[in-house]
């Protein structure tokens, strides 16, 4: 009888416990559905710029220092390269304009002109391959008469292969942004985004994101309007 009793306890305990781990299982994962999410990106610093100041886009480069990241701002333009096959070729357009439509929106007529700004571009093409991107951003920068230049690059662009629903091949996107101060060359702020979608079985972490987005596989073109978007939104303006 006591062999019975002790068996009875021991299986309520296991059911107590087996109970108790799907509710805590729940919690957690209420939790990460809850908390914050944030894009794969990194802020330098978390500086702003004055009220007044204005700023210019230079057209974003299309490839990526082959010795890192972090010489982006310093290497010859005739050392970038296109690391990724699946760049579309007008990827830095694409990009372009989608920062220049966020930077209007922050910053309304303090943003300068892509077309004003395309111009100042075009005419410091003088020695291209030999400048770096610090030497057009200042020779621009100084040209337009702007406080601060913002330029970056993307170096991928892998578009999606399948549908919102399905895809062999999820989208994937990679850029980063700068903001030089013109007087000083000091860069204020950067950010960088780099994303290959993900499912949700996938990344439980990206529930919050995935839903965001629509519960769907993105285009490139959608991913990276969404990383432009949360990129900008930490853009340092009052």
């Amino acid at each position: 009888m006591k062999n019975f009793q002790d068996r009875k306890k021991t299986g309520r305990q296991a059911a107590f416990l087996k109970k108790t781990g799907q509710v805590l299982l729940v919690f957690l994962l209420l939790l990460f559905l809850c908390s914050p999410l944030q894009a794969k990106t990194h802020d330098r610093n978390d500086n702003r710029i004055d009220e007044a100041a204005s700023v210019a886009l230079l057209p974003l480069i299309k490839g990526q220092n082959p010795e890192g990241q972090g010489q982006t701002l310093t290497c010859p333009m005739g050392r970038f390269c296109d690391d990724d096959t699946g760049l579309k070729d007008d990827a830095d357009q694409i990009l372009t304009d989608m920062v220049q439509s966020k930077l209007l929106q922050r910053l309304e007529s303090r943003a300068v002109s892509q077309e004003i700004v395309q111009k100042a571009y075009d005419s410091a093409k003088y020695g291209f391959e030999e400048k770096t991107p610090l030497d057009l951003v200042m020779e621009v920068g100084e040209n337009l008469n702007v406080d601060y230049m913002l330029v970056g690059n993307v170096w991928r662009y892998q578009q999606r292969i399948g549908s919102d629903y399905s895809a062999a091949q999820p989208a994937s996107v990679a850029f980063a942004l700068y903001l030089v101060e013109v007087d000083t060359g000091e860069v204020l702020w950067s950010q960088t985004f780099a994303e290959t979608q993900q499912s949700l079985s996938e990344n439980l972490l990206k529930a919050k994101k995935f839903f965001r987005r629509g519960a769907k596989w993105l285009t490139a073109r959608e991913l990276a309007k969404s990383g432009v978007n949360e990129v900008m939104d930490t853009f340092p303006v009052y």
